[in-house]
């Protein structure tokens, strides 16, 4: 309509009307033709076509676009663009989760792809853990803290179990004994847990998850024992972020700012250590490393079955470790010098000697 009436008024004004509305012009078209290049109007323009009447606005929206119904407090997103076209090389249960390993038929690492049940919920479930929500986030729990927390989840959990039921309740919503413990259990890896990390972090078939930054850019990355590094459908965001970082701060006790930019911490409850990093070292903002530690210690055989060392090299380390040697394991991030102190730690239970 701009470009009609510019040239409708160029056609009736003088030349130097002409000559000044000609650039405007111009740009106006470079940014029509812009436009009409793009998806959005491309999609549209083939929806409209094809219809006797234009629809209102909304309902052309309803066309393109699906509906992501989540509660607001759950800020991940999860992609699951494609699944059709790729292979799927594995799927297995973590906790109420369905994780399932494709491979990309251009890519050459593979895609990781977790479905937790909270974003597969009905709306009338929704509805509740947001009211339950709103309601604990009043909640004082006296003396408890961050710094305990992981020793009081069950107790949270008991304590939204009995707001999920009053609060389905007083709005007429009907959940089973078994409904209501999944909800609680959600509404607690939301607030006291780790979020979608949470999942993650209790999928023993890890090694390591990467959050690189800038946060909500870049999907997560993990290392799977099978598979290698694969691509996650997880895209974090800077406000979950934001709260992993002062739930750090608050259980580890240390600072993590610019004065002091990196920030290693055990997480005992999930049995993995966290590294984070910020600026000034990371420019783009705050990044994460998690190593989720082996549960079982290694022994000799499995470093031998795995090419870690050869039999004579093991029995040497045993020899030493019987006569309480001291040894020196140097190594690059991932070279595995924590197993064997982990191994070593194993077999030395009683003794006097050190790591």
């Amino acid at each position: 309509k701009e470009i009609k009436l510019e040239k409708t008024k160029m056609s009736e004004g003088e030349k130097d009307y002409e000559k000044c509305t000609k650039p405007y012009i111009n740009t106006l078209d470079h940014l029509r033709n812009a436009f009409e290049q793009t998806e959005l109007i491309t999609r549209t323009k083939n929806f409209i076509t094809k219809m006797s009447q234009i629809p209102e606005t909304s309902k052309v929206y309803h066309s393109l676009f699906e509906v992501e119904v989540k509660p607001a407090f759950i800020g991940s997103r999860l992609l699951f663009k494609e699944m059709e076209k790729l292979e799927l090389l594995d799927e297995y249960g973590v906790k109420e989760s369905t994780v399932q390993i494709f491979k990309h038929p251009h890519k050459t690492e593979n895609l990781y792809f977790i479905n937790p049940p909270e974003y597969t919920l009905s709306p009338d479930k929704y509805f509740v853990m947001s009211k339950t929500r709103e309601v604990v986030a009043g909640y004082k729990p006296g003396k408890t803290s961050l710094s305990t927390v992981a020793k009081s989840r069950s107790y949270f959990e008991r304590v939204y179990e009995s707001t999920i039921k009053d609060v389905a309740k007083s709005n007429g919503v009907k959940l089973s004994q078994a409904e209501i413990k999944e909800l609680a259990q959600i509404v607690a890896r939301y607030t006291v847990g780790y979020g979608i990390l949470e999942l993650l972090l209790s999928d023993r078939r890890l090694t390591d998850i990467y959050l690189d930054s800038p946060i909500g850019q870049k999907p997560a990355y993990i290392v799977h024992s099978d598979f290698g590094q694969c691509q996650t459908n997880i895209l974090y965001t800077e406000r979950e972020a934001s709260s992993l970082n002062s739930k750090l701060r608050a259980m580890s006790g240390r600072p993590f700012d610019e004065a002091h930019p990196v920030l290693d911490f055990d997480l005992p409850d999930l049995d993995t250590r966290v590294a984070a990093i910020g600026p000034p070292l990371s420019p783009d903002g705050t990044a994460f490393a998690f190593r989720l530690h082996k549960v079982t210690p290694w022994t000799l055989p499995q470093f031998i079955d795995n090419n870690f060392m050869n039999p004579l090299a093991a029995g040497l380390i045993s020899f030493l470790i019987d006569n309480q040697s001291s040894m020196l394991v140097t190594g690059s991030r991932g070279s595995g010098k924590t197993s064997p102190c982990q191994w070593k730690a194993s077999t030395s239970r009683g003794k006097d000697s050190k790591s």
